[in-house]
């Protein structure tokens, strides 16, 4: 009776944490001169610091897409050699997650520009260059003001 039970739990877990919607992540990187798709950057998606998801570019800078619980915080992390790392937060906290679609795909498409000697960017590996959240409608969106403040922060600093 107990084992009949504990199996009963376990289909009744999996069923219900199968109806949540996702966010269903489309990433492509790119080279910031060239304009084309960036090959081998490393993409590391955190929560609470643990590592949830990775995976790394193809030839044309794109991976396969991610599907991500919502009701989380996660960090997504653009790595690859000769380049600044970037970081990504999407907060998919949401009140109402009945009201979402099954599958709320985020286009994430990142440029990422070549380290320079003499240049420090390293607050970009733990500052977040944009930040996605729900708004009070379900749809996911971004901080514009925040963004184009980071950007021409970096843009700053770039140029000296």
């Amino acid at each position: 009776m107990k084992f009949f039970l504990f199996i009963m739990m376990l289909i009744f877990s999996l069923t219900g944490s199968a109806l949540l919607p996702v966010i269903r992540l489309e990433i492509k990187s790119m080279d910031e001169t060239t304009g084309k798709g960036l090959a081998g950057t490393v993409v590391e998606i955190r929560s609470n610091g643990e590592l949830v998801s990775s995976g790394i570019s193809g030839p044309n800078g794109s991976l396969e897409s991610i599907d991500l619980p919502i009701n989380q915080i996660y960090m997504v992390y653009f790595k690859n050699n000769g380049y600044v790392t970037k970081v990504a937060e999407i907060d998919a906290n949401c009140d109402r997650p009945s009201d979402l679609p099954k599958s709320t795909v985020v286009m994430m498409q990142v440029t990422l520009f070549k380290e320079v000697a003499g240049i420090d960017l390293k607050f970009l590996e733990e500052t977040p260059i944009i930040i996605y959240k729900f708004d009070n409608k379900g749809w996911m969106t971004f901080d514009r003001k925040y963004t184009e403040t980071m950007m021409a922060k970096v843009e700053g600093i770039r140029k000296g």
